[in-house]
């Protein structure tokens, strides 16, 4: 549950190779090596973000910071930080959304705003959106 102040960016990865019901394996928190190294490029170093922390966590910007879960890595937010933040996580955004089995899923106030394979621009214009209803 976030805070009602905060938005989730959710980074959703369905690429199960098990098939329907498949189960992530626990602590799995790489997502590629184009995604992981710059997740370590926004964490601040590869040093600085540990993966097999339950979940794995850091400090991105004064009120953001990215959490990795096993269908993938969350930016959460305070409203006001969150679409300043968007050219910092561009590049992640973008890498995200060329792979064929993820999207990006919004959500404020626990409830899903906006998914699909959003471009950094449609995310941005979305958290300002949310940003001028608080």
């Amino acid at each position: 549950m976030t805070n009602r102040s905060e938005v989730r960016i959710q980074l959703y990865r369905d690429d199960r190779e098990g098939g329907e019901g498949f189960e992530f394996p626990e602590n799995d928190h790489r997502y590629g090596a184009d995604i992981d190294l710059l997740i370590d490029e926004l964490a601040g170093g590869a040093d600085k973000l540990d993966r097999k922390a339950e979940p794995p966590s850091r400090d991105i910007a004064q009120g953001a910071r990215i959490e990795l879960h096993e269908i993938g890595p969350d930016i959460v937010a305070l409203i006001g930080a969150a679409a300043s933040l968007i050219g910092a996580v561009t590049p992640l955004l973008v890498a995200w959304i060329q792979k064929p089995t993820r999207e990006i899923v919004i959500y404020h106030r626990d409830k899903e705003v906006a998914r699909g394979n959003l471009t950094p621009d449609q995310v941005r214009r979305t958290l300002e959106k949310l940003g001028g209803q608080e």
